[in-house]
């Protein structure tokens, strides 16, 4: 599973959520407003060296003042614990 979701200083905004294909590659689009820097970021969900736990990893996009956003994460390797976790969430 992969969401989508945009940093405000009260609640981030749920965006859009998918999932990776066979590959583990996604593609993921939405539209926001806000009055200051838009401020996405990704959450994935995992069971990469996780002992059968699902892992949340969060995935920090580039903040910018532009209508369109695009980020290529390239390859990630989701088994080396270098990003924020939370093994508490639900893979479905």
């Amino acid at each position: 599973k992969v969401e989508l979701l945009e940093q405000d200083a009260f609640k981030d905004d749920h965006q859009i959520q998918g999932r990776s294909d066979e590959a583990g590659h996604f593609s993921l689009s939405a539209k926001d407003w806000d009055w200051t820097a838009l401020r996405p970021f990704v959450f994935v969900y995992h069971k990469c060296n996780a002992d059968g736990a699902c892992v949340r990893t969060r995935l920090t996009m580039n903040k910018s003042q532009e209508d369109v956003i695009s980020q290529d994460f390239g390859a990630i390797e989701l088994s080396i614990p270098k990003f924020p976790t939370n093994s508490s969430e639900s893979c479905d």
